[in-house]
């Protein structure tokens, strides 16, 4: 079976309303026991129980779904307890963009907390419609607002940038287009580059289709998803480079003309 995102998902799904327990006792049952002292079966499977366990759900459904070896690849790193340590193996891995763009299903979402700097909350993204990110969450409550110390798997949603959401995780699940199909795909098929302005942070067609020109013209091996995130904009900054005009990183008149020569 496909390394998808709907196969995490479908994972994910089948443990809302799991509840945490008060001792270690009845850990496999979804309500006996429940209690707020952090207890669950995800930590048992973790080797850590009785802590924050938003990040060893994560880590839980991953494993789940499609082993130990592949999750821990599309985790960009081992399996952790702490949403810091994940958001830091994305940013290292390039797979990281910022809290106000429009993300996909599949995404990890990171959140601002009070507790200490970086990510004090973590989660996965199973839906984004009408303006709103739609999570399942593990050590959370219900609400419009984000509990990082709740007391069971949970659905919830809020605005797209929304200012708790620091930014989001992009695992490389097989229905992304990967870099050497996107490299030879982009190479093959007549290209149009997009109308400037783009810049980081914004998504769409428009992105994807100045993606597929960059592949082409520099050979960037770039994801073709639409984000214009980190990856996006250093390849753009290495354009600009080449082409010996302003490196910004921002896709403007001189680059979109310096990238309609380059296609063609």
């Amino acid at each position: 079976m496909a390394n998808t995102a709907n196969k995490v998902i479908e994972v994910a799904k089948k443990e809302v309303g799991y509840l945490e327990k008060k001792t270690n006792a009845w850990l496999s049952s979804k309500t006996k026991n429940a209690g707020s002292n952090n207890y669950t079966k995800y930590g048992k499977w973790f080797g850590m129980n009785g802590v924050f366990w938003c990040a060893i759900f994560i880590s839980w459904i991953f494993n789940k779904a499609f082993g130990k070896t592949k999750a821990k690849k599309l985790l960009c790193g081992n399996f952790s307890a702490s949403c810091e340590t994940f958001r830091k193996q994305f940013i290292k891995a390039n797979k990281y963009v910022g809290g106000k763009i429009t993300p996909k299903k599949g995404y990890i979402i990171f959140f601002i907390g009070s507790r200490h700097d970086g990510a004090n909350h973590i989660a996965l993204v199973y839906k984004v419609e009408g303006g709103r990110v739609y999570t399942i969450e593990g050590n959370t409550s219900g609400g419009s607002t984000v509990v990082d110390n709740g007391g069971g798997v949970t659905y919830k949603s809020y605005p797209i940038g929304y200012e708790k959401i620091l930014g989001y995780g992009k695992p490389s699940y097989d229905n992304n287009t990967s870099s050497s199909t996107a490299s030879t795909s982009s190479a093959s098929i007549k290209l149009s580059a997009p109308k400037p302005i783009l810049k980081k942070g914004v998504s769409g067609a428009a992105v994807k289709a100045l993606q597929k020109c960059l592949n082409k013209a520099i050979k960037t091996g770039l994801t073709i998803d639409g984000v214009y995130g980190d990856a996006t904009y250093k390849a753009v900054v290495k354009f600009q480079k080449k082409q010996k005009i302003a490196s910004d990183g921002i896709y403007g008149k001189a680059t979109y003309n310096k990238l309609k020569r380059a296609i063609k």
